[in-house]
């Protein structure tokens, strides 16, 4: 039997950050979340060069906010999460 979990699973309405995006199992992830009814932020070590990322998400009909974030430098990211500047720029767009 196949349980149906994605009423309790719905990110509709959310907003969801996946770092590592421009690429790869993160760039997938961001455009399920984004099918699925999530608006996205994007970790991207380059904001330039997201790959056309950011037009197919927005051609979803989803908001989206690609955010310099190189998780190689995890300091950097810390900092940005604790300075709260993340919830100004989660809550701006």
């Amino acid at each position: 039997m196949i349980m149906n979990y994605s009423d309790e699973l719905s990110v509709k309405g959310k907003i969801a950050l996946v770092t590592g995006a421009a690429r790869g199992i993160g760039r997938a992830c961001a455009l399920a979340l984004a099918e699925a009814g999530a608006d996205v932020a994007l970790g991207l070590r380059d904001v330039k060069s997201d790959s056309g990322l950011v037009g197919e998400i927005e051609s979803l009909g989803r908001k989206v906010l690609p955010l310099q974030m190189d998780k190689r430098h995890p300091k950097s990211m810390q900092e940005w999460i604790a300075s709260k500047k993340f919830l100004e720029d989660l809550t701006s767009w």
